[in-house]
């Protein structure tokens, strides 16, 4: 054996080890998925989405599970999706126009393809490229465009049987080819990151492939009739950006600026799935490769949430597609290269210390889903500008969006597939939620209150009382002395303040709670029943 093949087998034991499901702590949160009965909604995957007043609109993407890897046509056309949906959330309702019906062959080709690359800033859904059939030259390519549409008045045209025209405006520019990939939108530009260009029907033998091993920056100018491409730059690494088919999310720093992470991808030079991530903000971009990611690396529904004491981002991946799982027969991580779908449901943990975990959660997907699905966020939860939620404020259990269509497949290893019409609620419990400030009054000393109800299950309050703007501690510690929850790390004004506590994961039996703060030091005893 050589020395590389040594280290290589060392590395993967490693892996294994970091991989175990078992953690030390406990998780911030738990996660709850709520099937929603609804009928005649669309079987989609690889699509693209936006919503305006509590109805989405749906477009492009393919109504087939996963693409073939034989002979063309691997994307046959009659998968396609060449139709524009709306899906009223709040009645279940959806109405529907053909993508064909209102504009030219050329555009509606575009509209119909799948993978594209695409956001919704405001009222506006920017799409830009995909791949799929140029009715014009009877072939399967990759489009160079990109397209503005007008949400709310396209949903209203199509619920009321109207043209969508005029709510349309589109510009070919060979500096958009690019499927894959994705889009993401920070402080007025666009960033358009890594993807391929496929030209002819996709398997290897059949079509040239091309990544673009690059992420492109640039503004958009539109008068409401015509649309342009301003201060465009790119920035390529043939190396580390050979990637598509990724999860690139919207984060934010512990003190709100935002920022993109694209975790995962396929394939690197080794034609195995990336396993380091990469951070963009405005400084550039950089690899992490300090942390491993072996859950996930394919494209699935995400949800970033960021904890504002705490620092720490939370980013939840839901199933999908993935190079190691969970094999919960013999209860170990499993490493397998032909990259499965997966049931897993993992959070990564981007601590403010740089510190960055990947853990499993003990609630699994359904069955085989999530790859090319969307969670498609409730607009109403706490949330930064970009999207990202604001964990700190969650105080009860709360439904944060919905996780549509994708890929369902049937094995878990190139069985047979086919698109998704489900719908799933998406719950978040926080175990210690946000302090609430219940009195500005400035107390006349130090005060740490018996927790209420007590004896207690699931949940109970605790009550304290600060005279003077300082950093506060409040520990949960078991019985043995070992601390197992942090409720409280921060700077605080004078006031009384009431935290909550989730026990859910927690065994009964008595507990203590400890507030450090300054020369002040109590702590309490509280009893959780189950």
């Amino acid at each position: 054996m050589s020395k590389k093949q040594y280290l290589t087998i060392f590395k993967l034991f490693l892996l294994l080890l970091i991989a175990s499901p078992l953690k030390a702590g406990e998780d911030p949160f738990t996660v709850e998925l709520e099937q929603v009965t609804v009928m005649n909604t669309p079987t989609l995957q690889s699509f693209a989405y936006a919503q305006s007043s509590g109805k989405w609109l749906l477009l492009a993407g393919r109504t087939n599970g996963l693409h073939g890897f034989g002979a063309p046509p691997s994307f046959p056309s009659k998968y396609q999706n060449r139709t524009m949906y709306v899906y009223d959330v709040a009645t279940g309702q959806v109405w529907s126009r053909s993508t064909y019906q209102d504009i030219s062959l050329s555009l509606a080709d575009r509209l119909s393809s799948s993978n594209t690359n695409y956001t919704q800033v405001g009222n506006q859904l920017y799409v830009i490229g995909g791949y799929g059939i140029d009715s014009t030259e009877d072939s399967t390519t990759t489009f160079g465009c990109l397209t503005v549409i007008d949400v709310q008045e396209t949903i209203d045209a199509i619920i009321n049987n109207q043209s969508v025209a005029s709510h349309i405006r589109t510009l070919e520019d060979t500096r958009m080819l690019c499927t894959g990939g994705e889009l993401g939108y920070k402080d007025g530009y666009f960033y358009l990151y890594a993807g391929q260009r496929f030209y002819g029907d996709y398997a290897s033998q059949y079509s040239e492939q091309y990544y673009n091993y690059a992420y492109s920056k640039f503004q958009v100018t539109d008068n409401g009739s015509t649309i342009g491409i301003a201060n465009y730059s790119v920035y390529t690494d043939t190396t580390n950006l050979r990637r598509r088919d990724l999860n690139f999310v919207d984060a934010v720093y512990p003190d709100g600026t935002p920022y993109f992470i694209n975790y995962g991808a396929v394939f690197d030079l080794s034609d195995l799935p990336w396993l380091n991530p990469v951070y963009l903000d405005d400084t550039g971009y950089t690899m992490d490769e300090g942390f491993t990611q072996l859950f996930q690396q394919y494209d699935c529904a995400s949800l970033v949430m960021m904890d504002s004491i705490s620092g720490n981002l939370y980013t939840t991946l839901f199933g999908g597609i993935s190079y190691y799982y969970y094999d919960t027969v013999i209860s170990q991580v499993v490493q397998d290269s032909a990259v499965p779908f997966v049931h897993d449901i993992t959070y990564i943990t981007k601590g403010a210390d740089g510190t960055t975990n990947q853990d499993l959660l003990p609630i699994r997907m359904p069955y085989l889903i999530g790859a090319e699905a969307k969670l498609i966020p409730d607009t109403t939860v706490p949330q930064y500008e970009n999207g990202v939620i604001k964990f700190h404020e969650l105080t009860e259990r709360t439904m944060v969006g919905y996780i549509y269509g994708g890929i369902h497949a049937d094995t878990s290893n190139f069985g047979t597939s086919s698109a998704s019409g489900d719908i799933y609620k998406v719950y978040i419990t926080p175990k210690s939620v946000g302090i609430s400030n219940i009195s500005s009054e400035i107390p006349d000393s130090y005060r740490l209150e018996q927790n209420y109800p007590n004896p207690f299950n699931p949940s109970t309050r605790i009550k304290f009382s600060v005279p003077k703007s300082g950093f506060v501690r409040i520990n949960i510690y078991n019985a043995l002395g070992q601390r197992v929850s942090e409720l409280v790390n921060e700077q605080l004004n004078s006031g009384t303040y009431e935290v909550t506590w989730y026990s859910d994961n927690f065994a009964a039996g008595v507990y203590f709670y400890t507030m450090d703060a300054g020369d002040f030091i109590q702590t309490k005893k509280m009893l959780l029943v189950k």
